[in-house]
C-alpha cells in the first residue's frame, strides 16, 4: 500500500495499481482474457473427443463441432478485442477471416453426414 493505492505484481511480470477498485480489475479482466483463447481450444478438444466416441456417423460429429467451433472462436474473438485492443490485426483478424470457411466445412459435412444417414436407413430398409 502506497499513496493510497495497492500494488500487486502478477505472474505475466505486470504491475498493476488498484485506485478506487475499477483500473486494476480492468487490467486482471485483461490478463484473465489471454488465456480464454487455450481454455476454449481444451474444452473444444474435449467436445470433439466426445463427439466423435459418442456419434457414430463421424461426419455429422465432425460438422456438428465445427459449427460450434466457429461460435467459440467467435465470441473468445469478440471477448478478446474488447479487453486487448492490441490483439486486432494477430489473433482477432485470422479468427474472423477464418470463420466463413469453417462456417462452410461445417455445413458441408452436416450435409454429407445427413446424405450418408438416409443412405444407410434405405439399405437397412430394403
Amino acid at each position: 500500500l502506497s499513496n493510497g493505492r495497492l500494488y500487486m505484481s502478477a505472474s505475466d511480470s505486470r504491475l498493476y495499481a488498484f485506485e478506487h477498485g475499477e483500473p486494476g480489475i480492468q487490467d486482471i479482466y485483461a490478463s484473465f482474457v489471454g488465456y480464454l483463447p487455450l481454455f476454449a481450444a481444451v474444452a473444444m478438444l474435449v467436445l470433439l473427443i466426445v463427439f466423435i466416441r459418442k456419434i457414430k456417423n463421424k461426419s455429422l460429429a465432425l460438422g456438428s463441432w465445427l459449427l460450434a467451433l466457429a461460435v467459440v472462436l467467435f465470441l473468445s474473438g469478440t471477448i478478446m478485442l474488447e479487453y486487448i485492443p492490441e490483439a486486432d490485426w494477430g489473433m482477432g483478424l485470422l479468427v474472423f477471416m477464418s470463420l466463413p470457411i469453417i462456417i462452410v466445412a461445417g455445413i458441408l459435412l452436416l450435409v454429407y453426414g445427413m446424405w450418408q444417414k438416409r443412405k444407410i436407413e434405405r439399405s437397412d430398409n430394403n
